[in-house]
């Protein structure tokens, strides 16, 4: 089901009667390893259709591989972070175990806003590279460890940047916030449907 994050104007009444009640579930994060970045154009897709228009695309480039994703709306520009989920793997059965109502968002919608530039980050679990530019995400990788200088050096030229003028940085540290940006949704078979008590 997706779950929507908006102005508290335009808020859907399931998310209003959750924060009213307090019941905004809690947050998993989903580690920067198993989320992969993509942007896809969807001209003239009602809003309402843009999650199930963004599933059969996913379909469409990855096959029939169930997965999760979390998106945003840039114009008719979709910004999205997916992320393979198996009813039978571990992330499954920990939400099982845990029998409760969860969140999932991908580590990097977490951290606070990127400057535009170039960055490396440490993730809870390896490095990332981000282009950021005009406060949108251009182009990211994620390394398992540190990123060699040829590496990131290779990044910046993807960025259409001089490696002599961006040498490799220190990696950054960020803290990870509670939730995602404003205007971000997320669809996901993993979690279960809010129990009809709630919106009755």
């Amino acid at each position: 089901m997706s779950h929507s994050h908006s102005p508290e104007s335009r808020r859907n009444p399931v998310e209003t009667l959750r924060a009213l009640a307090g019941l905004n579930p809690p947050c998993l994060t989903l580690p920067r390893g198993d989320v992969h970045w993509m942007r896809l154009e969807l001209p003239g897709v009602p809003r309402r259709f843009i999650a199930s228009s963004l599933g059969l695309r996913l379909r469409q480039i990855i096959g029939d591989t169930p997965c999760g994703f979390a998106w945003t709306l840039r114009g008719s520009t979709a910004e999205l972070w997916y992320w393979h989920e198996n009813e039978d793997g571990p992330l499954a059965h920990y939400l099982r175990e845990r029998n409760e109502d969860l969140s999932l968002w991908p580590e990097p919608l977490l951290r606070p806003p990127l400057a535009d530039g170039l960055h490396l980050i440490q993730c809870r679990q390896g490095f990332e590279t981000v282009h950021v530019q005009r406060q949108d995400t251009q182009r990211t990788r994620w390394f398992s460890a540190l990123p060699s200088p040829e590496a990131w050096a290779a990044f910046v030229r993807d960025a259409g940047q001089d490696p002599a003028q961006h040498p490799l940085p220190e990696a950054l540290v960020l803290p990870l916030q509670s939730r995602p940006p404003r205007g971000w949704s997320h669809s996901t078979r993993l979690i279960r449907p809010i129990p009809q008590a709630l919106v009755a």
